[in-house]
């Protein structure tokens, strides 16, 4: 697009350098020749998009025809001249996937049934003769599986359906069921979700196996009617157990183990003045880091505006130009583009003010980690995420899931860091002195007390 090219002139500018067309006789380092190219740039962007917009009318009319629009081929299916023909082998182990799926709602738990019985997931023959696909099922496969339209006999261009020719391979009534069991099982999570997560580490623990942040995971007694709420690996969550061993951890125990500690190590001067000191680094480094995008943002904003001013004028200056709807479109997403970026400008111009406002009071700080434990349960979830992000850089657990014991490394915004044994910290009392000192030996010799 013409914005992209015109960002990435810039930025080679800066750097000193300049693009030269080889194929084309301009002189892009005079101010004529930078007009000509962003002018032919427009017609090329204008020529593609008029591309684009044939290319859809074609998949519009071919859907409308109940043809198969092209692309990857479902499991189920064969492509033959470009029609789908119904695999009977494949077709078999889609209806078996749809019928598992009602007898236990769970993607998660169908993608592990299916690779325990040693299903693989469809193998495809690539233009250059590759195979590709032949791997094992994940959930997301699976809900992608169970909503596609397509085993209905149904095709589907952008949001409108349209009656294949191709034989359905799910009846409507399956079909059907398995849609309310899912859109039954979205709503549950929903509800779960609108709630809002009580967990306050979510962002800062992280799977020392994979290396992947762990997630929000619960498990509801329905006899009791509660909730119980646990740290997952996304690895695990989002694909299945296989991915990844690493152990999901009770809420409670990790969380109510870093409120002690912070209590402990809290009292401590060196501690203390480590995380007065991080807290204005880190107010200046947000500051920093928000001016960048300031400026960033002005610079898109100049952009798509001398961008909008270029069609305009090329569409006012050529009578003979039909105005296509593709055009307007162009233009409409241009002006949207232009009045996100005004209102970003001020967001970010708005949040400097309030940063630059901010001052750091040793004593406020002192108190609140003195009445750190009366504090933190009155606070609400977002305010405690927040205070630990500022006291905590990661929490990298190493606990595997078939074993009773792992590590937990702990590392501290102020440059230091320490190991726990994961017996230790469900054993509460341990929480105290002897873990600061630990933690002080280990400590990153550059750590000093600010003032």
């Amino acid at each position: 697009s013409v914005v992209d090219f015109l960002d990435l002139d810039k930025r080679l500018g800066e750097l000193n350098l300049d693009i030269v067309i080889a194929t084309q006789h301009i002189d892009t380092t005079t101010p004529a020749g930078k007009m000509q190219r962003t002018i032919m740039l427009a017609f090329a962007e204008f020529e593609r998009d008029m591309i684009a917009e044939k290319t859809r009318e074609k998949l519009f009319y071919q859907a409308q025809k109940g043809l198969w629009g092209g692309g990857t081929v479902p499991l189920g299916y064969d492509n033959v001249d470009k029609k789908l023909i119904v695999n009977q082998q494949e077709a078999a182990l889609v209806k078996r996937i749809f019928e598992y799926y009602l007898l236990e709602p769970s993607t998660a738990k169908v993608a592990a049934r299916l690779n325990n019985e040693g299903y693989k997931t469809k193998i495809l023959l690539t233009r250059k003769g590759h195979n590709r696909g032949g791997g094992i099922f994940s959930k997301s496969t699976i809900k992608t599986l169970l909503k596609n339209k397509i085993y209905r006999g149904f095709v589907k261009f952008k949001e409108q359906e349209f009656k294949g020719i191709h034989e359905p391979i799910i009846d409507e009534d399956l079909f059907q069921s398995v849609q309310k069991r899912l859109a039954k099982s979205r709503v549950e999570r929903m509800v779960t979700y609108e709630s809002k997560t009580p967990l306050t580490l979510l962002g800062l623990i992280k799977c020392g196996f994979c290396g992947k942040y762990f997630t929000t995971s619960f498990t509801r007694k329905k006899e009791l009617g509660k909730i119980y709420y646990y740290y997952k690996c996304t690895s695990a969550m989002h694909q299945n157990k296989s991915f990844c061993s690493a152990k999901d951890l009770k809420s409670e125990d990790i969380e109510l183990f870093t409120q002690k500690l912070v209590v402990e190590i809290g009292k401590q001067d060196d501690f203390f003045n480590a995380i007065t000191k991080q807290v204005v680094s880190n107010s200046s480094a947000r500051k920093l880091e928000i001016e960048n995008q300031l400026m960033q943002t002005k610079q898109n904003l100049s952009i798509t505006k001398k961008d909008l001013n270029n069609l305009v004028n090329i569409i006012s200056n050529n009578k003979t130009l039909k105005t296509s709807e593709t055009i307007l479109e162009r233009i409409n997403e241009l002006e949207k583009t232009k009045q996100f970026l005004i209102s970003e400008e001020s967001r970010l111009k708005n949040e400097i003010g309030m940063l630059e406002n901010q001052r750091v009071d040793k004593k406020e700080l002192r108190s609140i980690f003195e009445n750190f434990g009366t504090l933190y349960d009155s606070l609400p979830i977002e305010a405690k995420r927040k205070l630990n992000k500022l006291i905590f850089l990661e929490i990298i657990t190493s606990i595997n899931r078939k074993k009773s014991d792992g590590e937990i490394e702990i590392k501290f915004r102020a440059d230091g860091s320490m190991n726990v044994r994961w017996e230790e910290l469900v054993n509460q009392e341990n929480v105290g002195s002897s873990v600061w000192k630990g933690w002080l030996h280990r400590r990153d010799s550059n750590l000093q007390p600010s003032g």
